[in-house]
């Protein structure tokens, strides 16, 4: 069980049951891509690349159906006297009569919610002293699935780390990038084990965060004043697992800074790097095959897909995410949300940390931190 936001979960059960026993083609095409549809960058404007031959509705499970046909449905939300309730994260777009309501997570996805809530009980009871801090988050997110306040839960998270756990786990909903308005969370589940070699990055920048902090306030300017950062540089590890929402049709995330919202994401939350993924041959050759297709050849001599040059980009990336203005900053009252929209302010904010680590790369040769 578990609570689906990319399709509505009465529509996921029913084309899984629509699927003929002998279809195994179509049978991985749904459990690959989590739908109906192909979703393959030459297959995903093929209407007849599905699963059923009667052509389910692309609606996600997150708003009305009949209101996602109208290709501008997010901007009409927007301008609803409730768009804050609900432009919400943790709740789901309803229809009530006189227009929309906002409807939580822990009451539209009840079952589902509460089935892994007791999942994760369990899997609290099988640990003991020696892994206190991944139990206390196990038994933290048990309970914010019955109660849709994921602050606890989150504190709990951050409190672990390759010091105290040999775990990494990720079970809450975070990232909006799934869902046409780019407001609701979806639903994530990450196991993995840590990978030591983010102690050394920590060693590394940890002195100097305060000075990237402020380095970032010079160039974003007035209004925008330096923090006291706290964020963790990147804890390193090693994916055994990624499911639900984590799971994508193609491609994985390799980098990610979490929570997203809320006081524990404003004190910097927690910050990881996947490292053992895209690391394979084949992937190497694709990405060189990528590069070649961009540069001319005497750019293309300096590149490389050394693993550690890679993973620079990335522990600067999702350090950037933590310095200057995010997602919780405003100018005068309003968020980024608010300004741009949220697909184009979680563009914007992936820009931000990519412009950036780019630039604090060659800020920490400057400052005898990496040799040229």
């Amino acid at each position: 069980s578990w609570p689906r936001t990319r399709i509505s979960p009465a529509l996921g059960r029913s084309i899984a049951a629509k699927i003929p026993a002998g279809d195994t083609l179509s049978a991985a095409v749904f459990n690959r891509n989590q739908g109906a549809f192909c979703v393959a960058p030459k297959t995903e404007k093929d209407e007849n690349c599905v699963v059923l031959a009667e052509k389910p509705s692309h609606a996600v499970g997150l708003y009305p159906a009949a209101l996602q046909a109208d290709p501008a449905f997010c901007a009409k939300l927007e301008k609803e006297k409730n768009k804050a309730e609900l432009m919400g994260h943790f709740s789901v777009v309803v229809e009530d009569g006189k227009g929309f309501k906002a409807v939580p997570y822990t009451e539209i996805y009840k079952d589902d919610m509460e089935a892994v809530a007791v999942e994760l009980e369990a899997a609290a009871a099988a640990f003991g002293d020696d892994e206190a801090a991944f139990k206390k988050y196990l038994t933290e997110a048990a309970k914010s699935f019955r109660t849709n306040d994921w602050e606890p839960a989150n504190a709990a998270w951050v409190a672990m780390g390759p010091l105290n756990s040999k775990w990494y786990l990720r079970v809450a909903p975070d990232e909006v990038y799934h869902e046409p308005c780019a407001w609701k969370a979806g639903f994530a589940l990450q196991l993995a084990r840590i990978n030591h070699a983010s102690l050394e990055w920590q060693k590394k920048l940890e002195p100097v965060k305060g000075d990237m902090e402020k380095t970032f306030a010079s160039f974003a300017g007035a209004p925008y004043k330096a923090r006291d950062v706290k964020f963790k540089l990147p804890d390193f590890i090693d994916v055994t697992l990624n499911a639900a929402d984590q799971r994508n049709p193609h491609g994985a995330t390799i980098g990610q800074s979490l929570p997203n919202w809320g006081k524990v994401a404003e004190s910097g939350g927690r910050t990881v790097v996947m490292t053992n993924l895209y690391t394979d041959f084949d992937s190497q050759q694709s990405l060189k095959g990528q590069a070649a297709s961009l540069f001319c050849k005497a750019t293309f001599d300096g590149f490389t897909t050394e693993p550690k040059a890679a993973l620079l980009s990335v522990v600067l990336h999702e350090a950037s995410h933590n310095l200057g203005p995010a997602h919780d900053y405003a100018v005068k009252g309003k968020k980024d949300d608010d300004v741009f929209g949220g697909p184009l302010a979680s563009t914007l904010e992936e820009l931000k940390a990519q412009t950036s680590a780019l630039f604090f790369t060659w800020w920490l040769v400057e400052k005898g931190l990496l040799t040229e």
